[in-house]
């Protein structure tokens, strides 16, 4: 009995995903001329987005990023979308970094001190349904403001009092 017990516990554990909380955070700063925006999420679940959104195969994480930076800024502008004032920000991908089982994935998009910032952020979404992600923003001033993007709620609007 207890060997199919085990048996059981094996099979079913290893059907588990690599980690129960699908999350991200997301922080968004207006610098002045140029909108800051770092968002963290788990390697994995990056590469897997990104190879589905590819058609890629997957690879493994330590060459991911050198072998896939097209894909991953390809897989972002589609994903994540903001929006200054009304206007359309296109953002630039700086850097991406390895840190620990997360890459930190950064953009800079100008802009001129925006007071309202409308963010559509559903990445990971179209895998992760229980994906989140927390969102962080910063005006040139200092205040902050806090969203919460979930898979029906993706986006989110900060207005900031001069």
């Amino acid at each position: 009995m207890s060997v199919l017990f085990a048996s059981f516990l094996v099979c079913h554990l290893s059907l588990m995903p690599t980690h129960a909380l699908y999350l991200s955070v997301m922080e968004v700063t207006d610098k002045g001329n140029t909108t800051h925006i770092s968002v963290k999420v788990f390697q994995n679940d990056l590469q897997t987005a990104v190879c589905d959104f590819a058609g890629l195969p997957a690879t493994g994480l330590d060459e991911f990023i050198s072998h896939n930076r097209p894909s991953v800024d390809r897989y972002f502008q589609q994903h994540l979308k903001l929006m200054a004032d009304g206007a359309p920000m296109q953002l630039t991908l700086q850097q991406i970094e390895a840190v620990g089982d997360s890459y930190w994935v950064t953009f800079d998009g100008k802009s001129t001190n925006w007071t309202r910032l409308n963010i559509h952020a559903d990445y990971l979404m179209e895998i992760f349904p229980t994906q989140e992600n927390i969102v962080t923003v910063t005006d040139a001033h200092g205040s902050r403001k806090y969203c919460r993007l979930k898979i029906n709620e993706a986006g989110c609007e900060t207005i900031f009092l001069m």
